[in-house]
């Protein structure tokens, strides 16, 4: 039976951290974040030691990449999504921000390199590798990536329809879907036409930024909803071929979303990040207010995945 005495949850409160995003390079674990300050981010990286001491974060962090140069898709900020191992080298995909004027903001994903094991990093490019097409005009952005049978595959989130919607105070809303492409060098991709799934209610507007993960001869996609109704909410679904994927109700999720802390993740839960440790997997997801009231983690056995 999963609880806080079998599964015990660590809460990190924080006003500035966002969009916590798991990596190991050559044994060393970091967690990379958006840090966000009057709304525009930068994104820094802490040792996984430092936050499971609870030390003081800010005193800690290493800036790895701050807004574009004006002008650019992400001039308004940058927060990090995914990071992948490819050789020696370090590719960090990240969303780039930019405000706009008839619409609240534009998001498209971008890309950063590091050569020397992640002490650095360097813009791929000044522009989206993901950037708008005819029927993503607003948001490329919210991506997972990972490498697969010899081919590099990206599931991530795009605009659909008109791109905005509104809540019953008249709030404009993103509203945007799921798409999976492939690759053979992480940075050129072809897109799936087909959407990954549909929602499953009006209440449903939205997903977040996934994490996919194989094991027991199927792939694991743990995501998060957004609704009207009551924000984001931790989700998961499976699939045989990475292409379509079937949501289904899951153990850790369920007990996940049943645990809140006042002030804290009673209102939202979202943008969840695993990766696999020698027997158990570290599973992290962020707070209220798509994640800027802090983030939580968990130390989750194999059987529980």
């Amino acid at each position: 039976m999963l609880n806080q005495e079998t599964l015990p949850i660590n809460y990190v409160n924080s006003s500035t951290y966002m969009l916590p995003t798991l990596h190991s390079f050559k044994g060393e674990l970091n967690l990379y974040l958006g840090r966000v300050e009057n709304n525009v981010g930068r994104i820094v990286k802490l040792s996984f030691e430092d936050i499971h001491k609870h030390a003081s974060l800010k005193d800690l962090e290493k800036e790895i990449l701050a807004s574009g140069e004006q002008g650019c898709f992400d001039d308004n900020g940058v927060v990090p999504v995914s990071i992948v191992n490819n050789g020696n080298d370090i590719y960090l995909y990240y969303v780039g921000f930019q405000l706009g004027v008839k619409v609240p903001y534009y998001m498209f994903l971008g890309l950063a390199i590091s050569e020397n094991g992640g002490k650095s990093f360097g813009r791929y490019s000044q522009v989206p590798i993901l950037d708008r097409n005819d029927g993503e005009l607003y948001a490329r952005c919210g991506a997972f990536v990972e490498k697969f049978h010899d081919l590099w595959h990206i599931w991530y989130i795009g605009s659909i329809g008109n791109g905005w919607t509104e809540n019953q105070d008249a709030k404009k809303l993103p509203l945007y879907s799921m798409r999976h492409g492939i690759s053979k060098d992480g940075i050129n991709w072809s897109i799936d036409n087909k959407l990954c799934f549909d929602f499953e209610s009006e209440d449903e507007h939205g997903f977040g930024r996934p994490c996919v993960i194989y094991k027991d001869s199927i792939y694991k996609m743990f995501f998060c909803i957004r609704t009207y109704s009551s924000g984001y909410k931790l989700a998961y679904a499976e699939s045989q071929d990475l292409k379509q994927w079937y949501r289904k109700e899951h153990m850790l999720i369920e007990y996940i979303n049943s645990q809140t802390k006042k002030d804290f993740d009673d209102q939202e839960k979202c943008y969840p990040n695993l990766i696999k440790l020698d027997k158990d997997y570290l599973f992290f997801y962020g707070a209220n207010s798509c994640g800027k009231a802090g983030f939580a983690y968990l130390q989750v056995p194999e059987e529980f995945i």
